[in-house]
């Protein structure tokens, strides 16, 4: 497993959550996978943990090539009769069978990912309206950019 495709999926995560479709394009009235109840109150916790393995299937044979785990706590900051803002914090993916000379770079974006932190802010039926401190996931949107490329030209050497 590539950690440049987290990345990619977090950037994904990161537009959706702002009303943004991958593209940039706002998506003002996309579908919502997931609805939530709106009566959570301040402090309300949750532990959530993604799980991710990568499949080839070559001549009908399948092969498992990788499998992470991260986890990810949720928790409300914030409410009032318009919404409430909702912090989804990332922990560190760990990925039980990566090979033990993984690049030093792979695993600066392993702890960059750790560092996350999306506040989402909610309108009062729980959907994304905006993200409070856009600009802090910018910037580490834009390190995990710059950590993947470095990597990426260090590999083509």
């Amino acid at each position: 497993m590539r950690p440049a495709v987290g990345v990619a999926a977090l950037l994904a995560c990161a537009a959706l959550a702002a009303g943004q479709d991958p593209g940039g394009e706002t998506a003002k009235d996309a579908p919502r996978a997931v609805t939530l109840p709106c009566a959570w109150p301040v402090g309300t916790k949750w532990r959530l943990e993604r799980t991710q393995e990568r499949i080839d299937v070559s001549g009908g044979v399948e092969r498992r090539i990788g499998k992470a785990r991260t986890p990810a706590d949720l928790e409300v900051l914030e409410r009032s009769e318009t919404g409430m803002v909702l912090a989804w914090s990332w922990g560190r993916t760990e990925i039980p069978d990566a090979p033990a000379n993984q690049p030093a770079w792979t695993t600066k974006l392993q702890d960059l990912g750790a560092s996350l932190r999306i506040e989402l802010q909610m309108d009062e039926t729980a959907t994304p309206v905006g993200v409070r401190n856009l600009e802090a996931l910018q910037r580490a949107f834009s390190e995990a950019v710059d950590l993947t490329l470095a990597g990426i030209r260090e590999a083509g050497r």
